[in-house]
């Protein structure tokens, strides 16, 4: 037969198939834990995609965050002037941000994070909903907590656009701050105590 010849070509090479099933996750960004939820897209779990941070005009995307394990277990991920903490609790995993010093420039804070794998419920007195149109099984996106280094305490507003929360840290909470502080959102699974949210 003819003689082939193959050449570095220096583009994508796809993953072997052979045992996939022994590959979780899944997909380039490992999202999908299962075969099951592969093929079945709706009933994926929820995703946090942290997208992009700053302060007023100085807004920068997310990127690659470079990620260690710390003496405590908990997975902290340097995102440049803060860093990202996630942490198992009995309720799920917990997410926070901490800020060793007061970010540089002027203007709110803004932390903008992608949710997918759930659908958005709406929005009732505590907090974002998100929900699994299968089952009807969600999470709540609660309210977030700046605590600075005095213990000073004091709500901060998440919003809900374009497909993505938003952490919003007012100007004068930043400049009138003690560091490092703490950036604390409430997420937790629902249990049916809020204002029912209807899933079409």
């Amino acid at each position: 037969g003819p003689l082939l010849q193959a050449r570095a070509s220096h583009g994508y090479v796809a993953t072997p198939l052979s045992a996939v099933w022994a590959t979780a996750p899944y997909l380039h960004n490992g999202s999908v834990p299962t075969l099951w939820h592969l093929m079945h897209p709706e009933s994926r779990p929820a995703r946090f995609e942290v997208r992009s941070m700053g302060r007023g005009s100085e807004v920068r995307r997310a990127g690659v965050a470079a990620g260690r394990v710390e003496d405590d277990a908990h997975l902290s991920l340097s995102r440049g002037e803060i860093v990202e903490h996630l942490r198992s609790g009995e309720e799920g995993v917990e997410q926070s941000f901490s800020f060793a010093q007061r970010p540089a420039g002027s203007g709110d804070y803004a932390i903008r994070i992608r949710v997918e794998g759930q659908e958005y419920a709406g929005e009732t007195d505590l907090g974002h909903h998100f929900a699994d149109p299968e089952t009807g099984l969600g999470l709540r996106y609660g309210a977030a907590t700046w605590i600075d280094a005095e213990g000073r305490r004091t709500a901060v507003e998440v919003r809900f656009e374009e497909g993505d929360l938003a952490l919003v840290v007012p100007a004068e909470v930043l400049d009138r701050s003690a560091y490092p502080a703490v950036l604390d959102p409430a997420i937790s699974p629902e249990f049916g105590m809020d204002s029912p949210v209807q899933v079409p």
